[in-house]
């Protein structure tokens, strides 16, 4: 309760600080009265009676607060950027890192890893759309040395199969997984959780069998 009225007291919007301001008076004013009222009778069911009250009185006022606590928290939890936006953030941070002698993990395996598995999915999905043809579409864009994910999802989307949302997400893979290999790029672990998402979520979207 204390950490509610604290965090809506020093909430960036005035409404909800005068609210929580009103409250915090209330359950002032609840208390000076709990304690008088003690005093005046001290008893095991005068003191338990009274913790009930301040609670029963005290305690609906704060629900709105509460709420609003809790919305903005899971708000906070479920944002998700991009790996582009995370690898400013991630430079920004790392400069600090080497003042504190922190090191780091390679999270570029689960790229790659991710990567492959979309190409095996995305092979699939065109079988699924032009049946035995799809065989012979991918054998010759694998000796042309050209079976990329660009060019499936591509084949994809020009059909229907997939939608910009995915397209792009799969074009952010694309090149994350391409300044792996070619750029000696190190990836965040923040971007590999960001990957790890979008593939399990895109996998099972379109095979909810897998069961991811």
């Amino acid at each position: 309760m204390l950490l509610t009225v604290l965090w809506g007291l020093r909430h960036r919007r005035l409404a909800i600080r005068i609210y929580t301001l009103l409250c915090s008076m209330w359950l002032l004013l609840l208390a000076t009265f709990y304690f008088s009222f003690i005093i005046a009778n001290v008893t095991l069911e005068s003191v338990i009676g009274g913790i009930i009250l301040v609670f029963m009185l005290g305690f609906p006022p704060l629900i709105p607060i509460i709420y609003l606590r809790r919305r903005e928290e899971k708000k906070v939890k479920e944002v998700r950027i991009d790996p582009y936006l995370s690898s400013a953030k991630e430079k920004a941070l790392a400069m600090e890192r080497y003042f504190k002698g922190e090191t780091s993990v390679s999270w570029s395996p689960i790229i790659t890893l991710a990567h492959d598995a979309l190409i095996s999915i995305l092979q699939r999905m065109l079988i699924d759309l032009k049946g035995s043809e799809a065989i012979s579409i991918i054998e010759q864009l694998r000796r042309e040395k050209k079976l990329y994910l660009h060019t499936l999802s591509k084949m994809l989307k020009d059909n229907n199969v997939i939608d910009e949302e995915d397209t792009k997400n799969l074009e952010i893979l694309r090149d994350l997984r391409n300044r792996i290999v070619h750029e000696d790029y190190h990836p965040s672990k923040e971007q590999a959780l960001w990957v790890v998402n979008f593939t399990k979520t895109f996998i099972t979207k379109h095979y909810p069998e897998l069961k991811l």
